[in-house]
C-alpha cells in the first residue's frame, strides 16, 4: 500500500508552485441545471442525523448557502423568492459526505467528487496550489467540495518517501508547525520514521497553534501508546495498527488499544476500501480495470498506477491474495468492530486516487465496508457526516450543524431516490446534490463526468 500511496502523491503534479489542469471548459454547455440563491425541497423525507432518524413529508429552504428551514410541508408557505426543486415520492435528502482521506491531483476530481454526493474533501499532502484551491473554492470562483488540507508530511531520516519534509530534532519540528501553520494549512500529517521525541514535540507545538495531527502510526513508537494524553488526533488506515495484532493474526489486546485510544479522544480514518480494491486487483486485474468509474481516471494517473504488461507480474500472486484476504477480513470482523463498541469516532475516508480507489466513487465502496463490519445504517452514515465535524479546523469553528440538516448547517445535501436508512443501496440513486448552496441536478452531473470521459479518450 505504501509504494502506491507515495507514486501518487509524489506525482501531485509537480512542486509548489506547478499548476494542474482540467479537462471540462468552464462554461461548458450541459444538459441539466443548477440552482443558486434561495431554493427549498418541497415533500421530502430528511435523515437530519441529529435528533429523529427520519423526518417525512419536510419542506427544505436553502438560502445563499444555507439551510434556512426544515418543518413539515403543512406548516406553511415556501417563500415566494424560492425555486422549487421537484422531488419524487419517496424522495430522501442526507447531508453531504465528507471524505476524510484523500489526495486531490487536480481539480477535475472535483467533479467526480460532487457526482458522488462529496461535498467535503480533506487532502492529506497539501502543496501551495491546493490552499489557492482551498480559497477559490471558498470565495466561489471554483465549483467543487468544500476543500481542508494539511501541509506537506512531516517525516524522519531517511523520509519514507522523497516528497515529505524531513525533521529530525524537536527544534525542527517546532520550526516546521509554525511554518506550515503560518500558511494557512489545517492539519499537521506525520509519517512513519519520526522519533519519538520530534513527535512529541510536533503534536505539542501543534495543539499548542490550534491544530490537530493526523498521519500513520510512527514505526519509532512501537507498539505502545505514548505515557501521555498529548497523542496525535486522528490516526490514518486502520493498516496503522496491524503491527499490534501481527497482521491480522491475533485479536489479543484489541478491546483494550480500542478502549485507550477511545480514553484519550483519538479518530480513526479506516480506508478499508484501498486494501479491498488491493484483494480485488490481485485476483482480477481485468475485472478491476474494466469497472464503469474507470473511465473518469486521468491518463496520467493510471501510468502512475503501473498498470502496464511489465507490472503485469505483480497481479496473481496467491501470497498476496492470501494476505490482503486476511487483512481485509481481520479489519472487517474485528478491528472495525472493536473500535466502534469502544466509542472511537470513526471518520470514513478513502485513500483516493490509490489504485482503482476512484475519487468520489470510492466512498461508496468504503461505506460498504463498514456496513459489512457491522455498523448499523444509520452509523455507516455518521462516518461520512456528523463524525467529522469535531475534527473540522479551528478556522471552521463557526461552522454550526456541519454534517447535519438542521436550521443554520451549511447546505451541503445530497438528495436520493429513496431512503438509506432502510436500504444503504439508495446511496448509488443520487438525483443530485447541493454543495456550498449550489444545486446541481443528477443530469448537470452526468454531463460533466461525460465531458472528462471524452477528454481522457482523446
Amino acid at each position: 500500500m505504501r509504494r502506491w500511496r507515495a507514486l501518487i502523491v509524489a506525482a501531485a503534479c509537480g512542486g509548489l508552485s506547478a499548476r494542474c489542469t482540467t479537462a471540462v471548459e468552464p462554461g461548458a454547455r450541459l444538459k441539466g441545471s443548477t440552482l443558486r440563491g434561495a431554493f427549498a425541497f418541497v415533500g421530502v423525507d430528511v435523515v437530519p442525523m441529529e435528533g429523529a432518524d427520519l423526518l417525512r413529508d419536510q419542506v427544505v429552504v436553502v438560502r445563499d448557502g444555507t439551510i434556512v428551514e426544515v418543518r413539515d410541508r403543512a406548516a406553511r408557505a415556501v417563500p415566494d423568492d424560492a425555486s422549487v426543486i421537484a422531488t419524487p415520492a419517496g424522495a430522501t435528502l442526507i447531508p453531504g459526505f465528507t471524505d476524510f482521506h484523500v489526495h486531490t491531483l487536480d481539480r477535475d476530481e472535483f467533479w467526480l467528487f460532487l457526482a458522488n454526493g462529496v461535498t467535503t474533501v480533506r487532502n492529506l499532502h497539501g502543496l501551495g496550489r491546493h490552499l489557492g484551491w482551498r480559497d477559490s473554492l471558498e470565495r466561489g470562483l471554483l465549483d467543487g467540495p468544500r476543500l481542508l488540507s494539511s501541509g506537506p508530511i512531516l517525516d524522519g531520516s531517511p523520509p519514507s518517501r522523497a516528497t515529505n519534509e524531513v525533521v529530525t530534532t524537536p527544534a525542527e519540528a517546532r520550526a516546521a508547525v509554525d511554518r506550515h501553520a503560518d500558511l494557512g494549512f489545517d492539519y499537521i500529517k506525520l509519517y512513519d520514521n519520526v522519533a519519538p521525541d520530534v513527535y512529541a514535540a510536533i503534536v505539542s507545538a501543534a495543539h499548542g497553534r490550534g491544530l490537530r495531527v493526523s498521519g500513520h502510526w510512527p514505526t519509532s513508537l512501537g507498539l505502545t501508546l505514548l505515557p501521555v494524553d498529548d497523542q496525535q488526533d486522528i490516526v490514518e488506515h486502520l493498516e496503522e495498527l496491524l503491527p499490534f495484532f501481527n497482521d491480522g493474526r491475533t485479536s489479543a489486546g484489541l478491546d483494550s488499544l480500542a478502549a485507550e485510544m477511545a480514553r484519550r479522544g483519538m479518530a480513526v480514518v479506516p480506508t478499508m476500501s484501498v486494501f479491498a480494491s488491493a484483494l480485488a486487483q490481485s485476483e482480477s486485474l481485468r475485472s478491476s480495470a474494466a469497472l464503469p468509474e474507470a473511465v473518469y481516471v486521468k491518463p496520467a494517473t493510471r501510468a502512475q498506477w503501473g498498470w502496464d504488461a511489465t507490472a503485469a507480474g505483480r497481479f496473481g500472486q496467491q501470497a498476496a491474495i492470501a494476505r490482503f484476504a486476511r487483512t481485509t477480513a481481520f479489519m472487517r470482523d474485528a478491528l472495525l468492530p472493536a473500535l466502534q463498541r469502544a466509542g472511537v469516532r470513526i471518520v470514513a475516508g478513502t485513500d483516493a486516487p490509490i489504485p482503482m480507489v476512484v475519487p468520489g466513487f470510492a466512498l461508496d465502496g468504503e461505506l460498504r465496508e463498514y456496513a459489512r463490519a457491522g455498523l448499523s445504517a444509520r452509523a455507516v452514515l455518521a462516518t461520512a457526516t456528523v463524525n467529522a465535524a469535531a475534527l473540522l479546523p479551528v478556522r471552521l469553528s463557526t461552522l454550526t450543524g456541519f454534517g447535519t440538516i438542521t436550521v443554520g448547517a451549511p447546505a451541503d445535501l445530497q438528495l436520493l431516490g429513496g431512503n438509506p436508512l432502510a436500504d444503504l443501496g439508495q446511496l448509488r440513486n443520487r438525483l443530485g446534490v447541493v454543495a456550498r448552496g449550489i444545486w446541481y441536478d443528477r443530469a448537470w452531473l452526468q454531463g460533466k463526468l461525460d465531458s472528462l470521459a471524452a477528454a481522457y479518450r482523446r
